[in-house]
């Protein structure tokens, strides 16, 4: 799928799309499960490899 095709599926701006490929803007919530959906891929697909530390560089807050 291009990057396009996928900003498409999404009702995002290919340069939001980029900068969250780049890590300059993170992915909002909401999307992230949207592209789970149209990729077809469970969501821990994005968290590959992160180790426990990273979490303060995502942002994510962990309970």
């Amino acid at each position: 799928m291009s990057r396009s095709d996928l900003a498409d599926r999404l009702k995002v701006p290919e340069d939001d799309l980029r900068a969250w490929e780049m890590g300059i803007e993170r992915v909002p919530p909401p999307h992230l499960v949207t592209m789970t959906n149209v990729l077809a891929c469970p969501l821990s697909t994005f968290f590959e490899g992160l180790v426990a530390d990273d979490h303060h560089d995502l942002g994510v807050i962990i309970v």
